[in-house]
């Protein structure tokens, strides 16, 4: 009767702490996919675990959190626009630099041409970025191959 009793409780033990671990992202939704868009995938899938450990606490209407401090003035990141430019061409990475960016204190900013590939090759490029601190439109200028943080203190 004992070990029924202890068999119990450790596969009752097991099963709180497997119903509490962060779940992974289903390995066949990224498969034969490039590694931008895996990682996208994971960003959202920790994104969306977290905003359901919050109850939804803290995200606005569109699902984005940008982190209301006390005072009620935010002062996470907030990505307006992302340009990769050379003198002749341009791409835009508004979009996959807000996903991996927005909502944080800090992001450390690579330009490269991971984000949307070469628009000139052959020619020197920099990310041109417009971002908000609260109601403070703030930008920052990466030359290639350069990196440089955008910060919201």
């Amino acid at each position: 009767m004992m070990l029924k009793k202890l068999a119990l409780l450790g596969s009752l033990a097991v099963f709180s702490v497997l119903a509490h671990a962060e779940p992974r992202p289903p390995q066949e939704r990224m498969s034969g996919r490039s590694s931008e868009y895996q990682q996208g995938f994971q960003d959202g899938w920790r994104a969306a675990y977290e905003m359901m450990q919050n109850g939804g606490n803290g995200w606005n209407n569109n699902g984005n959190n940008w982190g209301n401090n006390n005072d009620g003035y935010r002062r996470d990141i907030r990505i307006d626009r992302a340009r990769y430019v050379s003198g002749k061409r341009s791409c835009d990475f508004t979009r996959n630099l807000a996903n991996r960016a927005n909502g944080r204190g800090e992001y450390l900013l690579e330009a490269s041409n991971r984000w949307c590939g070469d628009p000139s090759p052959g020619d020197l490029k920099q990310a041109e970025v417009r971002y908000y601190c609260g109601d403070d439109l703030r930008s920052a200028i990466v030359k290639e191959d350069e990196s440089r943080w955008l910060r919201c203190p």
